[in-house]
């Protein structure tokens, strides 16, 4: 037997339905608006990289990004281009950035 109110979808965490169901799946498939991306390739001694921004927003053109590695930044790249889908290249101005590290805004 239902009581009166008792009817609705209960969540995983024991919540009740929201009011609009398919917001929780229009916010999964937005883009992070935050500039933040990885290094996937190092040219050392032409002091460049190129960074993967899968998903997330482009940095602007001459735009310094931090570089962290484990947690501790190690590095800024500045951003020059050329941009190809969500790769970007830059060029590193400080510290000695891997493929792998991460970048962001400052």
């Amino acid at each position: 037997m239902l009581l009166a109110g008792s009817a609705g979808c209960v969540g995983p965490n024991g919540g009740g339905a929201t009011a609009d169901p398919g917001a929780a799946e229009d916010a999964y498939y937005q883009l992070d608006e935050s500039v933040a991306g990885k290094i996937v390739l190092v040219n050392a001694a032409m002091q460049f990289v190129v960074m993967d921004f899968h998903l997330r927003r482009l940095p602007a053109l001459e735009q310094r990004l931090d570089v962290f590695r484990a947690g501790q930044k190690v590095g800024e790249i500045r951003v020059t281009g050329p941009v190809r889908e969500m790769t970007v290249a830059g060029e590193i101005l400080s510290g000695n950035p891997e493929a792998g590290d991460e970048v962001r805004e400052e």
